[in-house]
């Protein structure tokens, strides 16, 4: 044996009796530690099973709640009122029965908005805004939420909670800064809290991002220029305007009323031949330079006595 055969005998012997070191303080370690070890096996594996089983308990719960969702009847226009009325309290029971028996999934904030625009159709706005609420506590990043958002906002404002309506409506406002519909929103809320300095904010606020003059951006200015000479604020029992009002609309063409329309022509005698004795000519009516001015109604303060005209 030459000494590179040697050298190599050397090192693999080295090699086993490092293996067999190895496999010896091992067998040692489970004589000593075997139960220990054999416990934290089963604590693995049964909490591997248990996850396991709970992500497809949750799928299964979270398709279950979906499919009673999409199960719900919504109503038609051509409803009667107490039917339509019998079908959302039956909707809500549905939801409300939903939320209690099953598990909180990823479908809890779809029957949580359902259940709150049952509420709002039914015109209890108090226990629509608890449920918004917890959607914007719970699960603010859901895309339920965004769509909770504009009827929250309502909600609160049809409780009179014009200063937390408002600011909802900021919240909706800075998300979507072209919307001048939530800006306008903002002002009018402002102005019913009495908030003179942010009512004139959020209309320049929606004027700065109007593009073309529109229904909303008209009331905006007219808005912020009756603040900035301090005229009386909007009130929500006066105030006309509503979300609704506010709406973009298109320009229809109003249909022609009986008293617009053309009256019949006669026909006129032809060349050479005299008119009739039942056609009557034209009158010829005097052109004058002086017209007099059109006369303006103008509303009487209760507090000015009416002149009395003098008798001649």
């Amino acid at each position: 044996m030459n000494a590179v055969q040697k050298q190599e005998h050397g090192h693999g012997h080295k090699h086993n009796e490092g293996l067999e070191k190895a496999i010896n303080i091992t067998t040692e370690y489970l004589k000593k530690y075997w139960r220990p070890t054999a416990l934290a096996i089963a604590v693995i594996l049964v909490a591997v099973i248990s996850w396991q089983s709970y992500a497809n308990r949750k799928a299964s719960e979270f398709q279950l709640t979906w499919a009673a969702l999409a199960e719900l009847p919504s109503p038609h226009p051509f409803m009667q009122p107490d039917e339509k009325a019998e079908m959302i309290k039956n909707n809500i029971e549905t939801c409300q029965r939903l939320l209690s028996e099953r598990w909180n999934t990823e479908a809890t904030p779809w029957v949580m908005l359902r259940l709150a625009n049952a509420h709002l159709e039914l015109g209890e706005p108090a226990p629509a805004v608890e449920l918004l609420m917890q959607i914007k506590r719970e699960n603010p990043q859901h895309h339920a939420y965004s769509l909770a958002v504009p009827k929250l906002a309502g909600a609160l404002e049809s409780l009179n909670q014009y200063e937390r309506a408002a600011a909802v409506f900021q919240e909706l406002a800075e998300n979507q800064p072209e919307n001048i519909r939530w800006w306008v929103a903002v002002g009018r809320n402002h102005e019913f809290a009495q908030n003179k300095d942010q009512a004139i904010t959020a209309y320049e606020n929606a004027l700065a991002h109007a593009g073309n003059k529109n229904k909303q951006s008209n009331f905006a200015e007219f808005r912020k220029n009756a603040l900035l000479r301090d005229a009386d604020f909007l009130t929500p029992i006066t105030d006309p305007v509503s979300i609704t009002d506010l709406e973009d609309e298109e320009e229809e063409t109003p249909p022609v009323s009986p008293e617009m329309e053309m009256p019949p022509i006669t026909p006129g005698p032809a060349p050479g031949e005299e008119p009739p004795a039942e056609m009557e000519l034209p009158m010829e009516v005097p052109e004058t330079d002086d017209e007099e001015p059109m006369e303006i109604p103008v509303e009487i303060p209760e507090d000015t006595p009416e002149e009395t005209p003098e008798e001649n």
